[in-house]
């Protein structure tokens, strides 16, 4: 996701997702870090919203160095510092262990850098008092058909869209991390007075994310 600026009429979503005849996706035009690249040159104030791993960005600010200057802000969910994580090593979040190597590429790239890890997502679960309050629309049809709040899930991703059209609803501070690259440690980030400096989302204020978050999902 790409959003120029903080205003949510810029916000455009990289690589729709557009089936052809038989449910077959055409080739894209360009790659995902053409496209960025593209992105990048012709916005001001570019942001950048990583909810995934974080390959195709690494590949990006190493083939397009000069990304690093052209992008205001990244906000990536992703990374577990003072609790336990998600992954099957238990110490990571899932996708920083998906590609722990595109994590340190990118912390290290000096590109700017907002990480929102578990510790701040475990403060929003998804839980059916939300649901609740949900207008009508396809976003509310799918919780009640996947019932999320009886899955141990949070608000990771909307927590992450939510900080980057408004940083002020969570404390952010410069830390910091190292990236363990391999090992039973894989994906983990660790607080390192040696490593590259990010900034990390603290705890949200979790009324105050929900009602953004409905609003955002009511058009408002």
């Amino acid at each position: 996701i790409v959003q120029s600026g903080l205003r949510p009429a810029n916000c455009r979503l990289l690589d729709p997702l557009e089936l052809g005849p038989g449910g077959a996706r055409p080739a894209p035009e360009a790659s995902a870090v053409d496209l960025l690249a593209r992105t990048a040159a012709g916005t001001d104030g570019l942001v950048v919203v990583a909810l995934g791993p974080l390959t195709n960005l690494a590949e990006a600010v190493t083939d397009r160095p000069e990304l690093v200057e052209s992008v205001a802000m990244t906000y990536s969910m992703g990374g577990a510092l003072g609790v336990p994580g998600n992954a099957p090593n238990g110490t990571a979040e899932w996708n920083y262990y998906a590609d722990p190597t595109a994590v340190d590429v990118v912390v290290r790239s000096g590109l700017p850098l907002t990480i929102v890890p578990l510790d701040a997502t475990n403060f929003v679960p998804a839980d059916y008092g939300l649901f609740a309050r949900m207008a009508p629309g396809p976003l509310r049809d799918l919780w009640a058909a996947g019932e999320p709040w009886g899955s141990g899930f949070f608000l990771w991703d909307e927590l992450t869209a939510v900080i980057a059209r408004d940083p002020g609803l969570v404390p952010i501070g410069a830390m910091r991390i190292e990236v363990v690259t391999g090992g039973a440690d894989a994906g983990r980030i660790v607080a390192s007075r040696n490593g590259a400096e990010v900034r990390v989302a603290g705890r949200p204020d979790r009324r105050a994310v929900e009602e953004e978050l409905l609003a955002g999902i009511g058009g408002r």
